[in-house]
């Protein structure tokens, strides 16, 4: 993954400074329910950030974890070598589809587009829900395509079959 995508979502660590918003509201230039929402957007913003930025770190430290296995200093044979490749490869996998899952969520519980790691391994950004619904319809066109290509095959062994 892609340093510059994690760094989009800031770390909050200390509390947003809204002083430029207390002082808006002490000077009058904004109510007390336009500064309640701008304080609630900002809040929202903050946590919907560090949730995104925790779950693609988590990602990162288990993705380094997972490589470390790799003994650089081990000449492994053929069979050695294919099994550790096909292990890490399943296991990133599945930390793929964790992940997936869990921004998931954040999309859902805050209505936005996250990024997130598609099945090809590229970043992609958007609304989770969008994309699945996509990559169903994807796959429904396909398997509707394989099953109109199959009856025509059978269509035309049975044409075959019945020409004397």
């Amino acid at each position: 993954m892609n340093d510059v995508e994690r760094h989009r979502f800031e770390r909050h660590l200390n509390p947003l400074n809204n002083e430029d918003m207390g002082v808006k509201y002490l000077l009058k230039e904004v109510d007390e329910d336009g500064w309640k929402a701008v304080l609630g957007r900002r809040e929202k913003e903050r946590q919907k950030s560090n949730e995104i930025r925790d779950i693609l770190d988590g990602f990162n430290g288990a993705a380094i974890d997972l490589f470390r296995r790799i003994d650089i200093g081990t000449i492994y044979t053929r069979e050695e070598g294919t099994k550790l490749t096909k292990g890490l490869r399943s296991e990133l996998e599945e930390l793929r589809a964790f992940t997936f899952e869990a921004l998931w969520d954040v999309s859902r519980n805050f209505n936005c587009s996250v990024p997130f790691i598609n099945p090809a391994w590229e970043m992609s950004h958007g609304k989770i829900s969008d994309v699945l619904r996509k990559e169903k319809q994807a796959k429904a066109d396909k398997d509707a395509k394989a099953d109109k290509e199959a009856l025509e095959a059978i269509a035309a062994t049975t044409a075959v079959a019945a020409d004397p």
